[in-house]
């Protein structure tokens, strides 16, 4: 998934960079290759000292996915009975 909010990541060194595009960016630059750096821009207004480097007060176009992935096995009869029970 690309093009709404650029997901924020952290890439092989531990720096933190934006994925993916976002619907500021023209068609050509949204895709599994478009990485942006963190400015400071980016945290201007942040009120906190030292600023974070997590909350990006001023760019609201930089977001994060959740992926659940579903249990694999089923729990035991037993087990979900007596989890029931409690």
């Amino acid at each position: 998934m690309y093009g709404n909010a650029s997901e924020w990541c952290l890439d092989d060194t531990g720096e933190g960079v934006t994925l993916g595009g976002t619907y500021q960016d023209p068609p050509d630059k949204i895709g599994c290759a478009a990485r942006e750096m963190r400015t400071d821009d980016w945290n201007a207004s942040d009120p906190q000292f030292p600023q974070s480097i997590w909350w990006m007060a001023d760019a609201g176009w930089v977001g994060f996915r959740l992926v659940c992935e579903p249990p694999t096995e089923e729990p035991e009869g037993d087990e979900h009975e007596q989890h029931e029970e409690q």
